[in-house]
């Protein structure tokens, strides 16, 4: 197997990683920020979890649903997740997808709508998923545990918030996250399979 590690970081400040998996015939494209639970304001806990949901919600040339489409119409699979210390955003594709794959991705990056009628859609989501981790005995174990042993650091606290803050947040702080945290210095692209440098 024929495999080839690459690091650099773009003049803007992005850092890039590759790995060529000449074996592969697809591959797969991450987008990782630096932006999670431990990053967030005591009053917006969660917001990150609620801009993962809205990131890939729309931009001026793809309505809601599109991207999810657009992925799906050439045998590819797209998902994110938010963590305490990062949000990221993966779509694995064809090899010969490569470019409609970096083009949603940037697209996404650059053109996210955060319309506010996904921002109250989505918001009840999320709690969705709060309230499931609510009925989760070994994912409330967990979230009690880092509690227990992070008293006074931020990552102690419930990573996804609590319905009453999620409901409370408006475009406007969901904009004020993206707009602080989703900067090039803080984002890692990683690409692997069958990809050249």
């Amino acid at each position: 197997m024929d495999r080839i590690f690459h690091k650099s970081v773009s003049p803007s400040g992005i850092t890039l990683l590759t790995e060529t998996m000449a074996e592969r015939r697809s591959f797969s494209l991450g987008l990782w920020v630096r932006n999670g639970a431990r990053d967030e304001p005591a009053e917006w806990l969660g917001i990150s979890h609620l801009l993962e949901h809205l990131f890939f919600k729309g931009t001026p040339t793809r309505p809601v649903g599109k991207i999810q489409d657009e992925v799906k119409s050439v045998g590819g699979y797209w998902n994110a997740g938010t963590i305490y210390d990062n949000t990221n955003y993966y779509i694995t594709v064809p090899s010969g997808e490569i470019s409609r794959a970096m083009d949603i991705e940037a697209d996404a990056l650059r053109n996210s709508l955060f319309d506010q009628d996904e921002i109250v859609k989505e918001r009840e989501v999320v709690i969705q998923e709060i309230m499931r981790k609510y009925d989760s005995p070994s994912a409330l174990a967990w979230e009690k545990m880092i509690a227990m042993s992070f008293k006074t650091h931020r990552l102690g606290r419930w990573r996804m918030g609590s319905p009453e803050q999620v409901r409370a947040m408006d475009r406007d702080a969901v904009v004020a996250n993206y707009t602080s945290r989703y900067r090039p210095e803080n984002i890692i692209l990683s690409i692997a399979g069958d990809v050249k440098t």
